[in-house]
């Protein structure tokens, strides 16, 4: 039986509803509920109001506060209906608006310029701290409970479409950075010399031993994780991304790209296209001055689809070096570039949500006013964010903490642990290891679904497309 669309009137100043008409699509997508917009009156009488004007049916009445969307004002986490919210504090308590708040990063907008390195990219100490206090908390999904449950007193006849396939209460992607293939380049020879000679770090001696004994053979190289992944993956009956950093000779090196990649000489792609036709994903891992280039986003994705043979449909930034002050304008040039997908959005140095969520999500271009024909799909757990400051056993406690909040909101968990990782050893020791107990803890548990991200996110569109609109007179 077709159920009726919910109904959404908005009532605020005009320059504020492209805004709240997206983040209302975003909580309707993650409800899997239709909904149809209206404005200035043109539909009959809605479900819900979203105004600055209080009504005499307060149960219909959602909250409007431009502060929300204007950047400005002093937000933190506090209690509404046995949920975290993200407000000002003030009596209107907007859930839609703080939701728009966090997917747009607004909080951001606060850190001192001091605090960002040449890249415009800091560390989490550099936030507001009421935001620091709530990294590793996915507000966005206490934000559309909230705004579920309110919803439902007023149409108690919606059933919110099961999130993900198979019954399975969260999902869970697992992917791979690919910063390095090969000790045995002269550049990872050079970059492991130096760390031995200026940081004393003793780790160097035997990268530098294993770099020299496999030069000239990436493909034996303890670095060349590929064929490791792959074992470990079928053994564990699941599919995963590699996002594989390459640079076309147009755009310029920088300190920290990646000193070695796939391109190298000597690297047989052969095996690379073989997990592709085996249901291995792969996608770009872009270099960091990738996005300065007019055009270097789009002939970064030409070079690897022509390794690859096939398309690559998403990227994942080196250093997750996006541009921090306005990011929108790299995922309006990630769309541009011909991605459907992008995973840059994690915290530099911690494990937790960056954008409140763990949902994907289409990002708002703050400039144009409108939604970008794109797929953010957010990081929250990366190798290095747990082993290289904590051991493996405090690691996987922090870990743990991460995926029971995506748990139990019915989140999207993306872990990604480097190509590298796979050797086990070096500065790397037990990274491999504490993957495999995380996994093991998602199988006992057994209510994951565990897939790709292009898996998820044609999910994810097939879920918006379920959804009735109608167009606010904008």
């Amino acid at each position: 039986m077709r159920v009726r669309p919910l109904t959404v009137a908005l009532d605020m100043p005009r320059q504020y509803r492209s805004a709240v008409l997206w983040a209302v699509r975003h909580a309707a997508n993650a409800f899997g509920i239709p909904v149809e917009v209206w404005a200035d009156g043109s539909g009959g009488p809605p479900d819900i109001v979203h105004s600055s004007s209080g009504l005499s049916e307060p149960v219909r009445w959602w909250p409007f506060n431009p502060r929300c969307y204007d950047g400005d004002g002093e937000f933190a986490a506090r209690e509404f209906d046995g949920h975290m919210i993200w407000t000002d504090g003030s009596p209107l308590t907007d859930l839609v608006g703080g939701i728009f708040r966090l997917l747009t990063f607004r909080d951001e907008a606060t850190v001192d310029p001091g605090e960002r390195n040449e890249l415009g990219v800091f560390n989490t100490p550099a936030l507001p701290p009421a935001r620091r206090a709530v990294l590793q908390r996915p507000l966005v999904e206490h934000h559309l409970d909230a705004l579920w449950a309110r919803l439902h007193q007023v149409r108690p006849d919606l059933q919110q479409r099961p999130r993900w396939p198979n019954a399975k209460r969260w999902a869970c992607v697992l992917t791979h950075d690919t910063d390095a293939v090969s000790l045995g380049t002269p550049r990872e020879l050079l970059y492991n010399a130096a760390k031995l000679v200026v940081r004393r770090d003793r780790r160097r001696v035997a990268m530098l031993r294993a770099g020299v004994r496999h030069r000239g053979k990436p493909m034996t190289d303890p670095y060349f994780g590929f064929p490791v992944w792959r074992s470990l993956e079928e053994e564990w009956g699941i599919r995963s991304a590699f996002y594989a950093f390459v640079r076309p000779k147009e755009i310029t090196r920088h300190m920290h790209d990646s000193r070695s990649a796939v391109t190298d000489r000597g690297v047989d792609r052969g095996p690379l296209r073989e997990m592709a036709d085996a249901g291995w994903e792969f996608g770009l891992h872009a270099s960091i001055r990738a996005r300065q280039h007019p055009d270097g986003l789009r002939r970064s994705r030409e070079m690897l689809e022509e390794i690859l043979a096939r398309p690559v449909p998403g990227l994942r930034h080196h250093y997750w070096a996006i541009d921090w002050v306005a990011p929108w304008r790299t995922f309006r040039q990630h769309a541009e570039a011909g991605f459907a997908y992008d995973t840059s959005i994690a915290w530099r140095d911690v494990p937790g949500f960056r954008a409140g969520s763990s949902l994907p999500f289409r990002p708002f271009d703050v400039d144009a006013g409108a939604p970008i024909s794109l797929w953010e799909l957010p990081t929250a757990i990366q190798d290095g964010h747990l082993l290289e400051r904590s051991d493996p056993e405090r690691a996987v406690e922090d870990a743990i903490r991460i995926i029971d909040e995506v748990r139990s909101r019915g989140g999207a968990l993306v872990l990604n642990w480097h190509t590298e990782s796979a050797t086990s050893r070096f500065e790397r020791a037990g990274y491999r290891e504490a993957l495999e107990r995380l996994l093991e803890l998602i199988w006992d548990r057994s209510d994951a679904w565990v897939t790709t991200p292009s898996r998820l996110l044609e999910h994810w569109q097939e879920r918006e497309n379920h959804a009735d609109r109608q167009d606010v007179d904008l």
